[in-house]
């Protein structure tokens, strides 16, 4: 979504964008197709990934290989921008595409490996561009922190049209967004703990799953039990939408923290990997979010249950403050200006 963002700026600015994606389980590419993009599709696995590290491995080929699929499938001839956001790539991936590559742009969040690239875009809560010391070139622009979020323009156009929220105690409308594909069904789980809570039966529980999610008739048929208003959305485009009519929303962490911030809704976060520890609770201490674990029962119970309107108050003005929906047109204007 971070790269979808950023071509639809370019868009906007007569720029033409292709993705080069590989045919995973839980990839984008109808929703990138969707949005007007074109996309060639790499195979699954031309070469072995055994010894690859486990980010590596996520590309379906080592890195050298996927580096080399990736300039043979190029559209255009020439020299391109290369937007480069995938766990897996690093300094060698950049280094062997550099020749098509007028420019490189790197997207991460991690700060855990050397890049070899002109800008390096990490918004995540907190970093700053001292994370990318002996990382990056010295002469590499490194857009860092929340003021660089990569979000739809939907998310600023909305933002300048809600107006200060009014919270409903209880909570009337919830929404449900752990994203991607939700391989372990945690989504679910979620659907079950908030049946235990004290919400009245009139709550509206609003559970949008990923257009690749498999569980969307197991989720269906466990709606039409719920002594809740459960209904499941899947592959939705008005995500901000649903965000304004939210009164809360249970989601994962990631890009979409950012959106639920930039609307100002109220966000239980789902830790689903030791990974997403560190960054979630550095959110939860500073009032931007709560945290809690899908396995762990009662957890998320006790967090809708003494939700108070002050909290709700806070958090969504603290994600507010955090995020203003610009920061893809920051992105943009530093790349173009270079």
């Amino acid at each position: 979504m971070r790269c979808l963002a950023l071509a639809s700026a370019f868009e906007n600015l007569g720029l033409k964008s292709e993705f080069l994606c590989r045919a995973h389980e839980g990839n984008l590419i109808s929703l990138i197709r969707q949005s007007g993009f074109p996309v060639t599709e790499l195979a699954v696995a031309r070469e072995s990934t055994a010894g690859c590290s486990e980010y590596e491995s996520w590309l379906g080929a080592n890195v050298l290989a996927d580096a080399e699929d990736s300039i043979s499938a190029m559209l255009w001839g020439g020299r391109v921008w290369v937007v480069a956001d995938h766990y897996g790539i690093d300094e060698r991936w950049e280094q062997a595409v550099s020749g098509r590559a007028g420019r490189i742009i790197v997207i991460d969040d991690l700060a855990n490996r050397a890049h070899q690239c002109d800008f390096l875009v990490d918004s995540s809560y907190k970093r700053t561009a001292t994370d990318y010391i002996n990382l990056v070139p010295p002469d590499c622009q490194v857009l860092a922190g929340t003021r660089y979020c990569l979000l739809r323009a939907e998310f600023s156009e909305f933002r300048q049209r809600v107006l200060p929220r009014l919270f409903n105690m209880p909570p009337r409308h919830i929404l449900v967004s752990l994203g991607g594909i939700d391989r372990r069904n945690f989504t679910s789980l979620i659907i079950d703990e908030l049946e235990t809570t004290q919400l009245p039966d009139s709550v509206k529980v609003d559970v949008v799953i990923g257009h690749a999610s498999p569980y969307r008739e197991m989720l269906e048929e466990r709606s039409r039990s719920s002594r809740l208003c459960v209904s499941i959305n899947q592959g939705v485009n008005d995500m901000a939408r649903r965000l304004v009519s939210a009164d809360i929303c249970v989601g994962a962490v990631g890009s979409s923290v950012w959106e639920r911030c930039c609307l100002g809704c109220p966000s239980f976060v789902a830790i689903l990997a030791d990974n997403q520890k560190e960054g979630a609770q550095k959110l939860q201490s500073d009032g931007v979010v709560q945290t809690f674990s899908p396995t762990a029962r009662g957890e998320l119970r006790a967090l809708v249950d003494g939700v108070a309107r002050l909290t709700m108050q806070h958090l969504s003005e603290n994600g507010r403050r955090l995020v203003d929906g610009l920061g893809v047109q920051r992105v943009v204007k530093a790349i173009l200006e270079q």
